[in-house]
């Protein structure tokens, strides 16, 4: 593992970009008449020299990420995993140059729990290596480190932490006959679960498997609680249906593996979309 403690130092600033604004719900006419779509993007370096505590957007290229568990931090210039995959799902490091590797030429950008982090994170996406991302929040000191906190919004590789989610299946247990000991990206499971919303994020609470890669029961096809991966995600983005508070089917595509099955608890923790 690559890794360098990280002390906390000014670049130098390069000149403004700007890009659609995601958060602006202003139609553009094209006359300029207040109606501009488009926000100043900062880079890594003029976001170093201001940390004010103001929102604002950020691009740079993902460089690595904050291991908080030495002592002193250190910065770790590379995907891999660390042995707390907690940690280095929680933050990424970002620059102005992808081959950065220059604790004092970063920016510490805090990942809360849900769309962002998901979809950000070197925990889960390695490949995120090297990419550029764009990510707003607030310009405040994070792990004694320039940051960028409460981010609400970011876009990599052309996807937005604002597009549809896959959902999140929480340690869905073993069935009665159904075991998902050898799940694998690309089946399609059913599950018997209960829905929940963790901080923005929807999800199913343990639950059990009722078929992977079967035909899903006659009587949950027709029946009023079966629920289909789109289905199961309007429940929380339409303020109109309230999250199921009883158990529900859900079925869908598994898309990745968060937590392999264990022999221990019988479970596995996975994504469908």
């Amino acid at each position: 593992m690559l890794a360098v403690a990280c002390t906390a130092a000014l670049a130098g600033c390069k000149k403004d970009e700007t890009v659609n604004d995601p958060f602006n719900n202003n139609n553009n006419d094209g006359n300029n008449n207040g109606n501009n779509t488009t926000t100043e993007v900062m880079t890594v370096a003029q976001a170093i020299a201001k940390q004010d505590g103001s929102e604002a957007t950020v691009k740079g290229y993902i460089v690595g990420w904050y291991n908080v568990k030495p002592n002193p931090g250190e910065c770790v210039f590379s995907a891999e995993a660390a042995a707390d995959t907690s940690v280095n799902k929680a933050n990424v490091l970002i620059a102005d140059a992808a081959d950065c590797q220059d604790a004092a030429q970063v920016l510490c950008v805090q990942l809360p729990a849900g769309a962002v982090r998901s979809l950000v994170n070197l925990g889960e996406n390695a490949g995120n290596l090297g990419q550029v991302v764009t990510i707003k929040g607030k310009l405040t000191k994070y792990n004694n480190l320039p940051g960028l906190k409460e981010c609400s919004y970011a876009e990599i590789n052309g996807k937005k932490s604002t597009d549809p989610q896959d959902l999140l299946c929480y340690r869905t247990k073993d069935g009665v006959v159904i075991s998902g000991e050898n799940l694998k990206v690309g089946d399609v499971v059913v599950l018997k679960t209960v829905l929940i919303n963790f901080k923005g994020t929807l999800e199913t609470s343990y639950g059990y498997f009722t078929a992977i890669n079967g035909t899903v029961p006659t009587e949950a096809i027709s029946a009023s609680e079966a629920l289909t991966m789109a289905a199961a995600l309007e429940q929380t983005t339409d303020p109109k249906k309230p999250i199921a508070t009883d158990s529900v089917l859900v079925t869908g595509t598994v898309s990745k593996i968060t937590d392999a099955w264990t022999s221990q608890y019988k479970n596995v923790t996975y994504n469908i979309k």
